[in-house]
């Protein structure tokens, strides 16, 4: 699995890239087909608010697009995994009892 991370007009340092990265490509175990995952990281000039839109993709479907906004980007990271943990096995279920 692939985890891309980018700043949009900013560039983003290497604790944040860290923290992304462990939390983030930690996703792997709630699903175990995903093939990558784009991270745009975005924050404000006055570093008072701190936005982040992740695309997971996944084999025969559309894309997972999660965006979470939050006063730090630390609290922001945490926040988009507990959405994309819930999702990713929520699909998971759902292929699951489809069989």
């Amino acid at each position: 699995m692939e985890v891309t991370i980018t700043g949009r007009h900013m560039t983003v340092p290497g604790k944040v890239q860290d923290r992304i990265v462990e939390k983030i490509g930690g996703l792997e175990k709630y699903h175990d087909k995903i093939q990558s995952i784009k991270v745009v990281v975005e924050e404000n000039e006055a570093k008072t608010s701190a936005e982040i839109e992740t695309v997971i993709s996944l084999p025969g479907r559309d894309p997972l697009v999660l965006t979470e906004k939050a006063e730090s980007l630390f609290a922001a990271i945490d926040i988009l995994h507990d959405k994309a943990e819930r999702q990713l096995t929520k699909l998971k279920e759902k292929l699951k009892n489809h069989k």
